[in-house]
C-alpha cells in the first residue's frame, strides 16, 4: 500500500479525483467501496491544509477583478494591478475570519454569500456602465427604480454581457458543486478566525504602506485612495472594483470626509512651506495679502478701444458680500474657511459683452447626448445657423461627470462641479438648499418674467421635480405632470416645443428651461423611435446602423429648434430672445458601449472621421448662444460647460458674484480654464493629461512646472470647494436670512 504524506500538495490532487469517483459511484454498484472511500476523503479532507480557504477567496475576488477589467475596458496591465493584488490577499484574510467563525456546514452558506456579493457587484457594475457610461455609486441604489425605466437597454446590455456574467459567477458554482470539497471549512476554534483577521489587518496596512510608493501627488493612487472628491471610476482602474465601492461607500456614510478644512497657498512656493494635504483641504493661504485684480486693485472704466466714444465698464462682477464680518461671527471653522477662501478669490470683470442681453427673454436647453457631429448644413440648417449665426466656440468641452445626465445637467444650471459619489442636484433639493445662482432664482428675483421649465420624459425622473422648483423654476411641467407627451422611448423634443412654446410665447418676458430626452441611447432603429422615425433622412449616408441611428433621433431636435425659432419669429420675439443650447455629455452610448452589437465599435470615430483621442476630444462638444440679428462671432478661448452661468449671468446684465462660481465668464480676460473628471485640465497654455502625466504645451509662452503645479492644486480645490458648497449649503449661509 502507498502512503500519501499528510499535508503533502499530492493530497488535493489525489482529492479532486477523489471528489468525482465518489460522486459518479453509486452506493448500490458497491456499498463496501463508496463507504471505503468517503471514509477515506473525509480523513484527507482532515488533515487538508488551512490556506485553502483563504487561497480560494483571494483567487476568486483577483478573478473576478482581471475578468471585470477586460469587460469594462480598462486597461489589463498596470500600476492598479499590484493593489488588486494587496488589497485581494487582505480582503481573503478577512473573509476567511467571517467564514472561520461559522459551523462547517455554515461556513460553506457564508463563503458562497460572501461570493454571490462580489457576483453581483461586478455583474451589476458591469451591466450599469453598460447602459449609462459610468459605474453606479452606492447613493445610486436608492434610484434603482427610476433606472429600470430603461429595461429595454438594460435587458439587451444583460444579453450582451451575459459571458461574462457567467465568468463572475464560476465561483459560486465552485461552492455549489462537488468541487467545493477541495476547500477545508473547519470547526470553529477561536485561534482560526483570530489568526486569519490579524493576517487580513496586517495585509491590509501594508497594502496601504504600497500606496506611498506612487508618491503622494495631485493624480496619485495614495490621493485616489484617500481624497473623497474623486468618482468612483477614478478609483476602479487604480484600486479594483472591490476597494473602489468600499471607499465609496466610506464617503457616503462618513459625509464624504470633506471635513476639517486645512488652507495652503494655491500659487507658487517651495517644498519646505508646503503643508502636508489631507482630505478635503483646500490648498489655499487666507493670509496673502489682496491679490491684483480684487476690487481694491481696479480700474473701473476704460475706453473701448474699437469705439473710442464708448466708456467699458470694467469693474469686478462681485456683489456686495461683508466677509469680514461673516469670518469674524462664523462658529463653525470649515464654513469660516470656506469665507476666507473666498473673500481672497480673484474675480473676472465686466467687459463689452456685460448686458448685451440685458432685458431679452431667455430660453436654456440641456440637449440629451447632443454632440457637434450631429450638425451639419444639409440635415440640420437650423442647428447649422444657430452656430454660425450666433457665437461660435471653437474648443468648448462637454466632460462626463460621475453621475451622467443629472451632473450634466448640474453643470449647465448650478456652476458647480458635482460632487463625487452622489446625485449632487438631487441632493440640494432634498435639503432644500439655496441654489441662489441658479437662472430661474436670479430672475424669480429680478421680478417680472415668466420662469417656467419642461421635460419631455417622466417628470420625477432623477427627482427633476424637487430640484427644478429649488432652481427657481416654479412652473415645472414633465410628462406625468401637465406635459402630455405620446409615450414613445424617447419621447419627442419636437412635440415637447409643440405642447410647451404656446404656454408662454405670448408673455411679454420669460425664462424657459428644457431637458430634452430625443436623443438618448439605444442607438438603433428597433428600441429609439425616434431613430426609426427618421430612418429614411439618413439612409443614404456612408455609416454604420448605430451612427445612423444616432444622427436621426438626433434629427428630432433639429424640428423641434425649427418650431421654436419660427413661433419666437411669428411672435415677435425672435430678435429679442437668447437661446443657449448644450448638451448634458457626450453620446456614451456610441463609445466602445455594450448596448451596441459590437462592444468594441466605436461610432464617435466613425462620425467623426478619424480615431478620436480620448482624454480630451471625446469631450470636445457644442455650445450654442443665439439670437436672431446678432453679429456672429468666433470664440477661440477653451471653455466648458461649467463656465454657462457665469457667461450667461453676464450677458443677460444679472448681478452675480464671480468669486462663487467654479467657472468663469467666457468673455472675460481671465485665464481659461477647463476642468475633467479624472483632473486633467486645459488652459490657454497647457493641456494636462493626468492619466499619463503628460504636459501639451499649446502656446509659446514659457511654462514652468511650477505653473503646472499651480494648476493643478487650483482643480483640486474647486473640487473641494464644489463639494463644501453642497454639503453646508453654503450660498444660504451668505445670502440667507
Amino acid at each position: 500500500m502507498m502512503v500519501r504524506p499528510s499535508g503533502s500538495p499530492s493530497i488535493l490532487i489525489l482529492h479532486f479525483f477523489d471528489i468525482f469517483e465518489v460522486t459518479l459511484m453509486s452506493p448500490s454498484r458497491s456499498n463496501r467501496t463508496y463507504h471505503a472511500m468517503t471514509s477515506q476523503r473525509k480523513q484527507r479532507k482532515k488533515h487538508q491544509p488551512l490556506w485553502t480557504l483563504p487561497l480560494f477567496f483571494f483567487a476568486s475576488y483577483v478573478f473576478g477583478e482581471l475578468v471585470f477589467r477586460i469587460d469594462v475596458g480598462i486597461g489589463f496591465f498596470g500600476f492598479g494591478i499590484w493593489f488588486i493584488l494587496l488589497f485581494g490577499a487582505s480582503a481573503a484574510l478577512l473573509s476567511s475570519a467571517i467564514v472561520s467563525l461559522c459551523p462547517p456546514k455554515w461556513g460553506r452558506v457564508a463563503a458562497i454569500l460572501l461570493v454571490t456579493v462580489s457576483l453581483l457587484l461586478f455583474g451589476a457594475q458591469a451591466v450599469y456602465q453598460g447602459v449609462f457610461g459610468r459605474f453606479f455609486v452606492f447613493s445610486s441604489i436608492g434610484g434603482a427604480g427610476q433606472v429600470a425605466e430603461f429595461w429595454k437597454v438594460t435587458l439587451k446590455t444583460i444579453w450582451n454581457e451575459l459571458f461574462y456574467i457567467i465568468l463572475y459567477a464560476l465561483p459560486v458554482i465552485f461552492l455549489l458543486s462537488p468541487l467545493h470539497r477541495l476547500i477545508r471549512f473547519p470547526a470553529f476554534y477561536w485561534k482560526r478566525p483570530a489568526f486569519f483577521g490579524a493576517a487580513g489587518i496586517v495585509m491590509h496596512l501594508f497594502a496601504l504602506l504600497c500606496l506611498l510608493f506612487g508618491g503622494t501627488d495631485i493624480g496619485s493612487v495614495h490621493e485616489l485612495f484617500y481624497e473623497p472628491t474623486y468618482v468612483l471610476d477614478e478609483r476602479v482602474g487604480a484600486l479594483g472594483m472591490h476597494q473602489g465601492f468600499v471607499r465609496d461607500i466610506r464617503y457616503f456614510v462618513f459625509d464624504s470626509g470633506s471635513n476639517d478644512l486645512e488652507l495652503e497657498l494655491e500659487g507658487e512656493h517651495s517644498e519646505e512651506s508646503t503643508p502636508s494635504v489631507g482630505e478635503g483641504q483646500i490648498l489655499f493661504n487666507a493670509e496673502d495679502p489682496i491679490i491684483p485684480g480684487s476690487p481694491e486693485d481696479l480700474s473701473t472704466q476704460v475706453t473701448d478701444p474699437n469705439n473710442p466714444e464708448t466708456i467699458i465698464d470694467r469693474s469686478p462682477n462681485v456683489m456686495d458680500i461683508d466677509f469680514e464680518t461673516l469670518i469674524a461671527t462664523e462658529e463653525d471653522e470649515d464654513v469660516r474657511a470656506m469665507h476666507e477662501y473666498f473673500s481672497t478669490q480673484e474675480p473676472t470683470l465686466k467687459n463689452e459683452y456685460t448686458g448685451r442681453f440685458e432685458g431679452y427673454n431667455l430660453i436654456h436647453i440641456t440637449a440629451e447626448g447632443f454632440a457637434p457631429y450631429a450638425i451639419d448644413p444639409e440635415y440640420t440648417p437650423t442647428l447649422y445657423k444657430m452656430v454660425h449665426e450666433g457665437f461660435d466656440f471653437t474648443n468648448y468641452y462637454c466632460p462626463l461627470w460621475g453621475v451622467s445626465t443629472i451632473d450634466g445637467e448640474y453643470a449647465n444650471n448650478v456652476g458647480l462641479l458635482p460632487k463625487s459619489g452622489t446625485w449632487s442636484y438631487r441632493d440640494w433639493g432634498r435639503n432644500n438648499g439655496n441654489l441662489y445662482f441658479c437662472l430661474g432664482n436670479q430672475y424669480n428675483r429680478l421680478g417680472g418674467y415668466r420662469v417656467m421649465a419642461f421635460h419631455n420624459h417622466t417628470y420625477t425622473y432623477y427627482t427633476r421635480d424637487v430640484y427644478l422648483p429649488l432652481s427657481g423654476y416654479k412652473e415645472y411641467y414633465g410628462k406625468g405632470n401637465g406635459l402630455d407627451v405620446v409615450g414613445y422611448w424617447p419621447e419627442s423634443d419636437l412635440e415637447m416645443m409643440e405642447k410647451s412654446v404656446p404656454m408662454y410665447i405670448d408673455e411679454e418676458h420669460f425664462v424657459i428651461d428644457y431637458m430634452t430626452v430625443s436623443g438618448h441611447l439605444q442607438y438603433n432603429f428597433n428600441g429609439n423611435y425616434q431613430a426609426y422615425k427618421h430612418k429614411e433622412v439618413f439612409a443614404d449616408t456612408p455609416y454604420s446602423e448605430e451612427a445612423r441611428a444616432y444622427l436621426a433621433c438626433n434629427y428630432e431636435l433639429e424640428l423641434a429648434m425649427t418650431y421654436l425659432l419660427d413661433s419666437l419669429e411669428a411672435a415677435g420675439k425672435a430678435e429679442n430672445t437668447l437661446i443657449v443650447l448644450s448638451p448634458d455629455h457626450y453620446p456614451y452610448g456610441l463609445y466602445k458601449s455594450k448596448e451596441n452589437k459590437d462592444p468594441d465599435a466605436d461610432y464617435v470615430s466613425e462620425l467623426l472621421g478619424h480615431k478620436v483621442e480620448e482624454n480630451f476630444e471625446l469631450y470636445k462638444s457644442v455650445l450654442i448662444m443665439y439670437s436672431k440679428g446678432m453679429t456672429p462671432e468666433t470664440v477661440d478661448k477653451p471653455c466648458y460647460s461649467i463656465d454657462i452661468l457665469p457667461t450667461v449671468s453676464n450677458l443677460m446684465g444679472l448681478e452675480y458674484d464671480s468669486r462663487l462660481l467654479m467657472g468663469r465668464d467666457i468673455f472675460s480676460d481671465s485665464e481659461p480654464l477647463v476642468i475633467f473628471l479624472n483632473r486633467s485640465f486645459i488652459t490657454d497654455k497647457v493641456r494636462y493629461n493626468a492619466k499619463t502625466k503628460e504636459v501639451e504645451f499649446t502656446s509659446d509662452d514659457v511654462v514652468t512646472e511650477e505653473y503646472v503645479d499651480r494648476i493643478k492644486k487650483v482643480v483640486k480645490n474647486k473640487f473641494t470647494i464644489s463639494t463644501n458648497i453642497l454639503d453646508y449649503d453654503y450660498y444660504d449661509k451668505v445670502f440667507g436670512n
